[in-house]
């Protein structure tokens, strides 16, 4: 008995070791962003130098022009773009997407309720056996009622890796420089 139980032991042992060791390891390295080193623009110097008053932000370069009709005119079409619509639309959809990939780290609880009725038919085979015994019932119903739950370990770490890389594509989804949010 002391035999089993010490083989019981060591099954036990070597499969949380196993465990351990497959659960160190993850799908490839972590994400490291690139250093960008940018040099100036070779005019910069020279325009800022003549001319008096400063250059407006680059996503609003119409206003330089000093011309109230152009800024109507630029305002109302970015108002009525429906590119800058489809745009933010798919922001919205890298958001959720991100926020679906998030949620598959988390455990999945259900509920579900079912209710089935049968009839036995008698000119069947078994009907018309089983009518003549006693206790045979030819309606029959029944009712299920049951939680379930779920949980899918992140074993190798694709589940964090998909939603990183969700999380990422929303980041880059998000327009910049146009006060949307």
């Amino acid at each position: 008995m002391t035999r089993r139980i010490r083989n019981i032991g060591n099954a036990v042992l070597s499969s949380l070791l196993l465990n351990t060791v497959l659960a160190a390891c993850t799908v490839g390295p972590d994400y490291t962003l690139p250093s960008i080193k940018l040099t100036a623009f070779h005019n910069m110097a020279d325009a800022s130098s003549t001319q008096g008053n400063a250059a407006p932000p680059l996503d609003q370069w119409w206003t330089g022009f000093n011309d109230p009709m152009l800024v109507t005119a630029v305002q109302r079409a970015l108002n009525e773009n429906l590119d800058l619509d489809a745009a933010l639309a798919r922001v919205r959809q890298a958001r959720a997407t991100a926020v679906g990939a998030g949620a598959q780290l988390l455990p999945t609880i259900d509920l579900d309720a079912s209710r089935t009725y049968e009839h036995q038919s008698l000119n069947g085979a078994f009907g018309s056996v089983a009518n003549g015994s006693p206790g045979f019932h030819r309606d029959g119903h029944e009712d299920v009622i049951g939680p379930s739950a779920s949980w899918e370990i992140d074993l190798f770490g694709g589940l964090r890796r998909e939603a990183a890389a969700a999380n990422a594509e929303a980041q880059a989804r998000k327009p910049s420089g146009r006060g949307h949010g």
